[in-house]
């Protein structure tokens, strides 16, 4: 049904002209350097063997994903395809009859998502809402009560929703793998004004992102997988704070640093590492995929991205 649903986009002038128009509204957003571009041609290599693709990026401000997208519309193994990406529910609902027509020229799957950013920001503010009444003279025990209780009831709410989402995108994730097609995933799952090595000795309330994809890529039996890592960054910019850099900055010049490509395969091979005591040897020490990417992009971010902002 799908291919048949390709094969008659093609033939709708409608969606030629909605392709041409988001290509024309582009290049102020396009990056203005391409570093190691030649590590492009290792994903290429293998998407001609018949791979499909998920590129994990550093996501500091809007215009990220825009540059990611036009990297997989302009290559010719890729553009033909599904591309499954990701967006906060709250701005998919209030944009999609805007977003709809361009994603559908360009087979691209919008799926929302809640992230825990989302689910922070709702915390704050049913926590201040609550500060709130609890000022206010016309408050009483009673009411306050019923007030706690409709908060739990709708952070309750919210992570069911959470929960449905996440699973619905990561079949949608499947579902175009399967097909040969790409997904475009931000490691830190939202964006973040600065790049930050998840804490060894912690345990996430959320699994991260590239291990929960393995699973379900293991479930699948899907193995002829390539990852690409990309490291997006405005040039000079010490300083990622939402208010000064989190949108789509189109007076900026951005640098792309294109990273290594790894296969399935290799990202959950073990690691050599030395231990720190002395006289002991290094030794092979399996860990979790995410991991192994994190570790990757902490040598690819730049370093101001890895300072905490300035304040």
């Amino acid at each position: 049904m799908n291919e048949a649903r390709s094969e008659t986009q093609k033939d709708v002038p409608g969606i030629e002209k909605v392709k041409q128009i988001f290509e024309a509204t582009l290049p102020p957003y396009l990056p203005s350097q391409i570093i190691n571009k030649d590590n492009l041609l290792r994903l290429k290599e293998l998407q001609e063997q018949g791979y499909s693709s998920v590129i994990f990026y550093d996501h500091a401000t809007a215009r990220d994903p825009i540059q990611i997208l036009k990297l997989i519309l302009d290559n010719k193994l890729t553009r033909d395809k599904e591309i499954c990406f990701p967006i906060e529910a709250r701005l998919y609902n209030n944009s999609k009859l805007a977003l709809e027509p361009i994603a559908g020229a360009n087979k691209i799957k919008l799926c929302p998502i809640i992230t825990q950013a989302s689910l922070d920001w709702f915390d704050f503010q049913q926590k201040k809402k609550y500060e709130k009444a609890e000022r206010s003279p016309k408050s009483n025990p009673d009411s306050l009560r019923k007030l706690e209780e409709k908060q739990r009831l709708k952070r309750e709410k919210l992570t069911i929703e959470k929960n449905k989402y996440d699973r619905k995108y990561f079949k949608t994730v499947v579902d175009v793998i399967r097909k040969g097609g790409s997904a475009v995933i931000a490691l830190q799952a939202t964006r973040k004004e600065w790049f930050e090595m998840p804490p060894a000795d912690e345990k996430s309330k959320v699994p991260p992102v590239v291990d929960t994809l393995m699973f379900y890529l293991d479930k699948a039996k899907l193995d002829k997988v390539a990852f690409l890592l990309i490291a997006p960054s405005i040039e000079g910019e010490i300083n990622y704070k939402l208010e000064k850099t989190g949108f789509l900055n189109p007076h900026r010049k951005y640098i792309m640093k294109i990273g290594p490509t790894y296969t399935k395969d290799k990202l959950k091979e073990p690691t050599i590492e030395t231990a720190h005591s002395e006289g002991d040897q290094s030794k092979r020490i399996r860990r979790p995929a995410g991991k192994n990417v994190y570790a990757a992009f902490n040598e690819l971010v730049s370093p101001e991205r890895k300072k905490p902002p300035v304040t």
